[in-house]
This record gives C-alpha cells, structure tokens and sequence, in this order.
C-alpha cells in the first residue's frame, strides 16, 4: 500500500516565512496617507504581497509601482513600523526572497541537531531566534496531516505499526526530530 501528501519542506520554510519573517516585513502593519481632502489611514494590504513572498522565483514581480508605491509610504513612517517597511522594501528591490529561504533552510537543518538556531538575513536586516519547540508548534499541523497518512497506509496494506521492519526516510524534512518520533512511534 501506498500513500502520499503534497507537503514538504518548502511548505515548512514558507510556514516559517510567514509566522516569523512577515511581522518583521509590515504584516499588520497602519498605511497612513493623504487623500483628496482627508489624512487615510488603513490597514496596509500586506495580503497582496504574500504569495508573491512565498514564492521567491516570482518576487521580482513586486517591483511594480503598484506594489512599491506603498511600500515606500509606508517607510516614512516613524520607528518600528517603518523599520518593517524598509525590510520589505529592501526584500523586493534587490530580490532578496532566496536569502530568506536560504537562511530558513539552514535554520531547520540546524534544529535537526540544535535545541535552537538563529534566522538570520542580514541583506534585509533580520535575526530571530527559533527553538526547536517552537518550530514543533508551528509545524504542528503538518506532523498531525502527516501521522494521519502513515495511518491510512498501515490501514490500506491491513497491518499494524508493530508488523513495519523497516522505515526509510528521504528528504531534508524526513531528519526532523520529532518527525523521526513520529515514525519510530
């Protein structure tokens, strides 16, 4: 019996782009701006933005002046949140979104055998810090979907965990700690 889900660690690294790099970035983020007759202030549409981020093969696709033009309002603001804007900013304008993978790569390899790790990039201005039962909670989703299908193809070949001899692994994720307690349970 077989069984498969369409998740990998590119679903990881985008999970983590999203949970700990997008606050960084202006995600929840004022766009304030002046109208015809009136000061505007609203939420800043950070959602429009967000597949393109996830997706650093197209990102370049940002450095339309539609997406930039708010971008750069919003970096005039004061402190933090236009810190937050210039890191966006820098991330589309020199395409820094395969950066941003990298250092995500390299953070879960390091979890693997570290009980924490640093996501760093400095091209856009960002250190985070990651334990490794954090990256668990985050990820917690995916190792439930995950225990769900190893489930279903035990269920599908009619046998019980205890019948399996043998488990081979393959991927960069499959070295996961708690995945490998996952299987091994």
């Amino acid at each position: 019996a077989t069984h498969g889900l369409a998740l990998g660690g590119d679903h990881i690294d985008q999970r983590l782009f999203r949970e700990l790099l997008f606050p960084l970035l202006g995600k929840g983020e004022r766009w304030g701006r002046r109208g015809d007759e009136r000061w505007i202030e609203t939420r800043f549409p950070f959602e429009q933005y967000e597949e393109l981020l996830l997706n650093w093969t197209v990102g370049y696709t940002l450095n339309q002046n539609r997406y930039l033009a708010p971008v750069r309002d919003c970096m005039r603001q004061e402190g933090e949140s236009g810190r937050r804007f210039r890191r966006l900013h820098e991330l589309i304008v020199h395409n820094q979104g395969y950066r941003v993978f990298e250092a995500l790569r390299l953070a879960n390899a390091e979890l693997s055998s570290a009980e924490e790790t640093l996501i760093d990039v400095p091209e856009i201005d960002v250190s985070v810090p990651l334990t490794r039962a954090r990256f668990e909670g985050l990820i917690a989703d995916f190792l439930e979907r995950l225990d769900g299908a190893v489930e279903r193809a035990l269920a599908a070949a009619g046998l019980e965990a205890e019948a399996v001899d043998v488990v081979i692994r393959t991927g960069g994720s499959s070295q996961i700690p708690v995945f490998i307690a996952m299987l091994e349970d």
